[in-house]
């Protein structure tokens, strides 16, 4: 009998699930245990074989020390204490008594814990090692694969070397006045991606670099229309709007994106000087409205495309080191 308790947090579902729990061991025996032989003829199931699933560490560790709890206070016959029809305190005591002894087997326990415990169960039909470990900190897996990694690209091992030499040149330059902390973040972050969602990555630079190339030209053409508009009516810009257009139009491929606070003005009235103003017309207006949306587009598209080429230098490494999983080089 499968029972599910689904309900918000803080709502009681610990409680009731002990109080399940409860009801079940009554009509466990309290004094046997799960027998080795499946032909062991009938028989009461024993409290091992009564199993609770939660999803936190925490809540199971509650769930067992709410259970131990409402043993004791039952076997102590403390008033008020909670406690099924029929659960006497003689009960409770034996209950007590035998999950003391076995309290390892207790089956209260994760949702991961019970995979665990089923993978390892059928680790032959899996293909697993029967003693596997399981490792919920990717960094846990991806450090003595890197130590070994490196330590036979000092020696000029091949393809370890060379895939240091790719990811290195790939990276130079970046990471500041830490540039070691950068690498380890990237390269973890990369490798934590193939182990979660695997399957091919991009490795080729030139679409990501294609796309930036496509949003700043988009960028430099609303920034020309604007400035020739501006020009041909007759409306003198602000000096720092006047600026910041030229940054816009003369951004190269590798260019921060500037900021201005005038990528985001209400109105372009508040982007000239006031003696041109009776000038602006609506479609000045819609230019600006534009050239701010090309500004938006190209800042994230540069946020994007930055970040991807970033990884990039990682993907052929972190994958090399996820092939070493199982069990081949490096």
């Amino acid at each position: 009998m499968f029972i599910q308790v689904t309900a918000s947090a803080g709502s009681g579902k610990t409680y009731q699930l002990t109080n399940r729990f409860l009801e079940l061991l009554l009509g466990a025996s309290a004094t046997q245990w799960p027998p080795v032989c499946l032909k062991a003829g009938a028989r009461r199931f024993a409290p091992a074989e009564i199993m609770a699933i939660t999803f936190t560490n925490k809540a199971a560790a509650e769930m067992k020390e709410r259970l131990v709890a409402s043993l004791k206070a039952l076997a102590l016959e403390i008033p008020g204490a909670p406690a099924p029809g029929g659960f006497t305190p003689d009960i409770a005591r034996r209950h007590l008594e035998t999950i003391f002894k076995h309290y390892q087997r207790l089956q209260i326990r994760t949702i991961d814990s019970l995979l665990v415990m089923l993978a390892r169960l059928f680790a032959v039909e899996l293909g697993l090692a029967p003693d596997f470990e399981t490792v919920f900190d990717a960094s846990e897996i991806l450090t003595p694969l890197y130590d070994r990694l490196v330590s036979r690209a000092e020696t000029g091992c091949e393809p370890e070397a060379g895939l240091l030499s790719r990811a290195a040149a790939a990276f130079s330059g970046a990471g500041g006045f830490l540039p070691s902390t950068v690498w380890n973040e990237r390269l973890r972050a990369v490798f934590h991606l193939l182990l979660t969602e695997p399957g091919p990555l991009a490795t080729d630079p030139q679409p990501f670099i294609r796309l930036r190339g496509q949003s700043l030209d988009a960028l430099a053409e609303a920034a020309r229309v604007l400035k020739l508009g501006l020009e041909d009516a007759g409306c003198p810009a602000k000096t720092a709007f006047a600026s910041f257009l030229d940054k816009c139009l003369t951004l190269g491929r590798e260019d921060k994106i500037p900021d201005s606070v005038y990528a985001a003005k209400a109105e372009l009235a508040e982007c000239v000087l006031a003696a041109g103003r009776a000038a602006l017309s609506p479609g000045l207006e819609a230019g600006y409205e534009t050239f701010k949306e090309c500004f938006a587009g190209c800042a994230q598209t540069a946020a994007l495309t930055n970040g991807a080429l970033d990884m990039l230098a990682f993907v052929e490494l972190a994958g090399a080191l996820a092939g070493g999983l199982e069990g081949g080089a490096p």
